[in-house]
């Protein structure tokens, strides 16, 4: 854009050129910023900024920051809790959900329309296994309080994602309508705390 060539150097490029180089430098900071700032008051006041939401929700259609009740995928998450309240293991709800050919989350989320890609998916088509139970049975999404900045770069050089510390993330309760009553939610993290192999 500058109209500089590496190969014709003239005596006043190797002036401008570091100079630009470091005033470049300097608007990719100040723009990282202002942008890491916006993203962290849009959190705090429980606006969603994720690509895609929690299976069991949906983005609405007036706001796409606002999380609402997808009703047939509610309606798995709420029998899966159903389930360990009755003692079921994360094993035996995977393998009921499997052989009632229920879809798992990625699935579900490719069938509806989104591009969704698993990074962790083997085959062509996903299964329930007892992590993706035990993800569902431990995420406070269902009561409605919604967790974010989780994950982050360090700064706008840095494109590997690190996990962030407990004290860096957002937490909002209360925040979208909630699939699961907060009795339920906090009797199944005691389940999940004990020991229930036999």
């Amino acid at each position: 854009n500058d109209d500089v060539d590496s190969e014709k150097n003239s005596a006043g490029d190797d002036i401008i050129i570091p100079i630009k180089n470091i005033m470049n430098e300097s608007y990719c900071r100040e723009l990282s910023k202002k942008l890491r700032n916006q993203f962290q008051i849009q959190r705090k006041r429980g606006e969603f900024l994720g690509a895609f939401v929690c299976y069991g929700y949906r983005k609405s259609s007036e706001d796409k920051h606002k999380l609402v009740i997808d009703e047939y995928a509610a309606e798995i998450v709420r029998g899966i809790f159903s389930m360990k309240i009755k003692g079921y293991s994360q094993d035996q709800i995977a393998d009921f959900l499997n052989k009632e050919k229920v879809l798992t989350p990625a699935e579900y989320k490719k069938s509806i329309g989104l591009k969704y890609q698993c990074g962790f998916q083997g085959s062509s088509q996903t299964k329930w296994t007892a992590v993706t139970v035990s993800r569902i049975l431990k995420n406070p999404i269902y009561i409605g309080t919604l967790i974010q900045g989780k994950r982050g770069t360090p700064n706008y050089k840095i494109k590997k994602m690190r996990v962030r510390d407990k004290s860096e993330w957002v937490v909002v309760e209360d925040n979208h309508p909630s699939i699961i009553d907060a009795r339920i939610f906090s009797v199944v993290q005691n389940l999940l705390e004990r020991d229930t192999r036999r």
